[in-house]
């Protein structure tokens, strides 16, 4: 017969045990999908730019951020169309990325090809990035960024406009009366941010607190934010429900290019792209399935 701090003892000694499995469990199951996603994680990280000449003429010092060319970068078809609209902008090059097929190359900038172009406006050295991927994960996304601030080479572009579309029930919270796009930007555009830098309330307003964008191009603001660039990203706000999804955008694509036209004093956004260009051939396209 034990008494009773004898049976207490033993009792207390079972849940030592008994937690002891459970946190070396917790402890191997951690390790293992750790180790899980960095042998699945390895094979989608490489992208890389395959430039026929460099997008910036000039390099310049890291330092200085107030010469350098303007780079707009648009995520998914929606905002695609705006910089294929762009009349003086020249194919400099692609981002290729692990894993993901460059099916439908079209002979001219399409929004039906899936694909991540560089471009360079010859009338002013904009530099202009169409990603048309309409999901990437988080590894991915990272990838295509590093891959784009590399090709800038040593010229750090002055401004950083990013053109994303996020669908009406992803919104949290909405201007009262909604507005037709939002903004965030970086500390180093909230800083200088007035006069010419200053954003139109016409065509966008500050994104209410409350939402979360997420993708790749939140990924490319947090890259400039990391790097002290001045950077906004303007996100238009899809009614129909379709987002990236949706392979016309029209109506996400004129509120980008308003922004577009805004944000880059005019030079920029005075139209959208309407068709999807012309495919070489089956043949050819079939090599990049």
């Amino acid at each position: 017969v034990f008494s009773l701090d004898e049976i207490m003892m033993m009792m207390m000694g079972a849940v030592d045990v008994l937690r002891d499995v459970a946190l070396d469990d917790m402890e191997r199951r951690a390790a293992a999908a750790n180790s899980s996603q960095a042998s699945g994680s390895a094979s989608v990280t490489t992208a890389f730019a395959v430039l026929s000449e460099p997008l910036v003429s000039r390099a310049m010092s890291d330092e200085d951020t107030t010469t350098g060319p303007v780079l707009v970068f648009a995520v998914g078809r929606a905002a695609s169309r705006v910089i294929h609209g762009c009349e003086f902008a020249k194919l400099r090059g692609s981002v290729v990325v692990g894993e993901k097929s460059l099916a439908n190359n079209a002979e001219h900038p399409s929004v039906a090809d899936e694909a991540c172009y560089l471009f360079v406006d010859e009338s002013d050295g904009t530099v202009l990035v169409s990603c048309q991927y309409d999901e990437l994960t988080s590894a991915q996304s990272d990838a295509v960024v590093r891959a784009i601030v590399q090709a800038m080479g040593a010229s750090p572009p002055r401004k950083t406009v990013v053109l994303a579309t996020m669908p009406n029930a992803a919104m949290r919270a909405h201007a009262s009366p909604p507005a037709a796009a939002y903004f965030v930007e970086t500390d180093a555009t909230s800083s200088s941010s007035e006069g010419e830098d200053a954003v139109d309330e016409a065509t966008a307003l500050p994104l209410p607190p409350g939402n979360v964008v997420d993708g790749t191009a939140a990924c490319m603001l947090t890259a400039c934010q990391h790097r002290g660039w001045q950077a906004r990203l303007f996100v238009a706000v899809s009614q129909t429900g379709g987002g990236l999804a949706d392979a016309t955008c029209g109506d996400e694509a004129r509120k980008l290019a308003d922004v577009l036209k805004s944000a880059t004093g005019g030079r920029l956004g005075a139209s959208v792209a309407k068709d999807p260009g012309v495919l070489t051939s089956t043949s050819s396209a079939s090599l990049y399935a």
